[in-house]
């Protein structure tokens, strides 16, 4: 890396000799002026917000006025790209980059007594902190900070959709420059932490006698996989159809039925509702029929082989995955093989499935996987392969029906 302590450009000199000073030159020296707004907008701002005092409430209709007007658009002029486009040119044109975006809506907060900081940070799903012991320009991304009691609100102005102080994949849990009026200040922004991070399925299928699957399941995500799953949302037929087909690439032949979303942007919860069937997925043979229990959450990746690695890794997200399938099964078979239940601990998580009998043609299936985040040296490579593998192998276990 390279940094310098003084600097020049386009007409404005510029110091870095610490986070502080870096912070107080780029708030003085290229922030000021603009965040300028017409007197009209201003108004209707303070009409926007009515008696409401919550300076987070506040901020709440403002976010969604901005959400409503205005449209990410790239532009890459000015100082560096270092520079925002003026607030009043966006509030004309309902378009700006990150850093456009992030002002306007600082913006209009000042408008109604809100003070918010803009936040300089890499924005990336493989998270990438700001170099806190390196003090330069760094950074491809900014946010918004609202200060709200002794942490900070994180709004994404770029999106049309995030809801109010969510932060997803792209920004969470890293190093992040927040520019003060008194200087820069290097902060940590919001953790998921892995039994937060949860996907919550219950649904129930059957399998017939010519071994075709028909079954409906409810997905409840929760923090850091609400950001993958609430995607799918502004998907277009086609690509529904394949995130589907791919989601569950364990099952051949998959036709999707009606689909429905339910994207509840209060609680952070995105809930899918989705029926699907598919021909021959149990097995015929002879006057038996062979299929995969787990046909719905099934570890199907595999981790690849290093011989001899010389790297650490890291998990840089865990989550908490549980479900619960009721199975029917065909009239006229009885079960002559039943996997165990199975259970594996350890330090990259726990792993665990119980399978009840309710009666003869009924199961009860339960699953719960637990990965747990973390840095791991690369002597535990090896052994995080075989915790995947054994997941993996667990999870295609098989049920063998014998015709009566």
């Amino acid at each position: 890396m390279m940094g310098l302590e003084k600097f020049h450009l386009e007409g404005v000199d510029g110091t870095a000799t610490t986070w502080e000073a870096f912070g107080k030159w780029y708030g003085e020296k290229v922030l000021t002026g603009t965040t300028i707004l017409p007197e009209e907008t201003k108004t209707k701002m303070k009409v926007l917000v009515g008696d409401e005092k919550d300076p987070i409430k506040k901020a709440k209709i403002i976010y969604d006025y901005v959400q409503k007007k205005s449209r990410y658009v790239n532009i890459a002029v000015g100082i560096g790209g270092w520079k925002p486009m003026l607030a009043s040119d966006v509030d004309r044109l309902g378009y700006g980059d990150c850093k456009a975006l992030s002002n306007y809506t600082k913006a209009l907060l000042q408008a109604v007594d809100v003070s918010s900081y803009n936040t300089i940070l890499y924005g990336d799903a493989d998270k990438a902190n700001i170099q806190s012991d390196f003090v330069s320009m760094q950074g491809n991304h900014m946010i918004l900070a609202i200060p709200n009691g002794d942490t900070y609100t994180w709004l994404e102005c770029t999106s049309q959709d995030a809801p109010f102080g969510y932060q997803g994949t792209f920004t969470d849990d890293r190093d992040v420059l927040v520019v003060k009026p008194e200087g820069g200040e290097i902060v940590r922004t919001k953790i998921y932490h892995d039994k937060g991070n949860t996907q919550i399925g219950k649904g129930t299928y059957t399998v017939n006698e010519n071994g075709d699957f028909s079954g409906v399941l409810k997905i409840d995500s929760q923090g850091s996989q609400y950001d993958a799953k609430s995607r799918v949302e502004t998907l277009q037929p086609n690509e529904k159809e394949k995130h589907y087909k791919e989601y569950w690439d364990n099952i051949n032949n998959l036709k999707l039925g009606k689909i429905t979303f339910t994207n509840d942007k209060e609680n952070i919860r995105f809930i899918e509702d989705v029926q699907i069937s598919a021909s021959n997925y149990g097995q015929i043979s002879g006057n038996k029929i062979i299929f995969v229990l787990d046909a719905f959450n099934q570890y199907t990746g595999n981790v690849n082989r290093i011989r001899n690695r010389k790297n650490p890794f890291q998990i840089q997200r865990g989550y908490l995955d549980t479900d619960e399938i009721e199975i029917n099964l065909p009239a006229g078979f009885s079960i002559e093989f039943l996997p165990q239940n199975y259970e594996l601990k350890g330090k990259f998580g726990e792993y665990k499935t119980e399978i009840i009998k309710k009666d003869n043609n009924k199961l009860i299936y339960k699953r719960s996987m637990l990965l747990n985040n973390g840095k791991y040296s690369s002597k535990e490579y090896d052994e995080y392969r075989l915790f995947m593998e054994q997941v993996s192998r667990n999870d295609n276990a098989k049920i063998i029906l014998t015709k009566n």
